[in-house]
């Protein structure tokens, strides 16, 4: 336990480091964190320490908006900074860890303080692989660097899963005429095939920084 709090210390001292206005973002999330020791260990704090130096810009101009927003302290502190910092945490790629950041980052920009819809789009974006929102994102018309699989790879099956995914998850519905797959054969999709659901524009608006950067998030690679 002396180690955890210790670990805690040193998290808390190098958000501090970064911007002052980031503690009172994280520290009620993280003064939970001696109380479920089964949810953090040692190494987990390595990566979250990890995470946090690599993603320190983006971090800083978070603390920046804290100052200045109309949303309300507690919901910020107690409801949404405990998920993002357990994403940080507990998230396996790393190439999530910037999209769930941007959507941190758009509560404040828009002032969005619907927390059903902000923990849904979360919940969302736990449940797809970084694989998953990559496929999303080309459907949608926002990447084109896509390239088609070899016919029958593991790649291939893949991105049949991911399309399979996001239509059982509600993100994506077929056009009239098309069929996602039959009992006998899976078949590919084309982006004319499908059509994206209303909580799909929202959750990609959430997860991208078209408004913070003036121009669509460019998918870490």
């Amino acid at each position: 336990m002396n180690k955890m709090v210790s670990e805690i210390n040193n998290i808390k001292n190098h958000l501090k480091e970064i911007s002052l206005e980031l503690m009172p973002i994280f520290e009620d999330a993280l003064s939970l964190a001696p109380s479920i020791s089964a949810f953090i260990n040692y190494r987990k704090f390595n990566r979250l320490d990890r995470r946090i130096t690599k993603k320190s810009e983006q971090l800083k101009r978070i603390s920046m908006y804290a100052p200045h927003t109309k949303l309300l302290d507690e919901y910020i502190s107690e409801r949404i900074s405990p998920i993002v910092l357990a994403d940080i945490i507990e998230e396996h790629e790393d190439a999530k860890i910037v999209l769930s950041l941007n959507g941190f980052e758009n509560v404040f920009i828009e002032e969005n303080s619907y927390e059903a819809a902000v923990i849904s789009y979360f919940d969302t974006l736990r449940s797809l692989r970084y694989v998953d929102i990559k496929r999303l994102f080309y459907l949608a018309g926002k990447i084109d660097n896509y390239p088609p699989p070899i016919e029958d790879s593991e790649e291939h099956a893949i991105m049949r899963n991911s399309d399979m995914k996001l239509k059982n998850m509600g993100l994506i519905g077929e056009v009239t005429g098309f069929s996602f797959g039959t009992i006998d054969k899976d078949r590919d999709i084309l982006k004319n095939d499908i059509y994206l659901s209303l909580h799909a524009e929202k959750f990609i608006n959430f997860i991208s920084l078209e408004k913070a950067n003036n121009a669509h998030l460019l998918l870490p690679k």
